[in-house]
């Protein structure tokens, strides 16, 4: 994903995030239902975090059931992406008119397809928005190391996506 399509997302996550004034840590399946659409949890294989289907003139999120209420938050918002990014829910009514009963393939961690990577940069950018985010590790950081744990419940996502949430920034080393 080039520079230009992060920063796009990153636009659009902040736009949401400024339109329905929402305020961290977000609460998403508040947010789901706002949208008019549905949430649920299903016992999915191991591998499996989640999905995103399209119901007629709705959508349907669901989440594995035996993951970590951390990791469920960050695959929410991830599904949430899709929704706007690769379906046009709202935004591109063109988009989600030709979406027919959109089924998104089964979302897991290791998936690295361009439409996977970019539904991770608009979650890692709803959920933890970059001033918010570089705040939160100045405020976390002494004599030089930066404690993740706070950064990981003020926003309530896991250590690992305050990590790479901190390396896309700038703020953590790649190594």
């Amino acid at each position: 994903m080039d520079a230009r399509k992060r920063q796009t997302i990153q636009e659009l996550a902040d736009f949401l995030r400024s339109l329905l004034k929402l305020q961290s840590p977000i609460d998403l399946k508040a947010l789901i239902a706002s949208f008019g659409g549905e949430y649920k949890e299903e016992d999915l294989p191991p591998h499996f975090d989640g999905k995103i289907e399209k119901k007629d003139n709705s959508f349907l999120i669901t989440v594995n059931s035996g993951k970590p209420d951390l990791r469920k938050n960050f695959t929410i918002a991830h599904e949430i992406g899709h929704l706007f990014i690769h379906m046009g829910y709202i935004l591109n009514p063109d988009l989600w008119s030709r979406v027919d009963n959109y089924e998104d393939s089964v979302y897991y961690r290791s998936g690295y397809t361009e439409e996977e990577l970019e539904a991770n940069q608009f979650a890692a950018a709803l959920l933890m928005p970059e001033e918010e985010f570089l705040r939160e590790v100045r405020k976390n950081t002494h004599a030089g190391a930066c404690s993740i744990s706070p950064i990981s419940e003020y926003f309530k996502v896991s250590d690992e996506a305050v990590v790479t949430r901190g390396k896309w920034l700038g703020v953590f080393s790649w190594e």
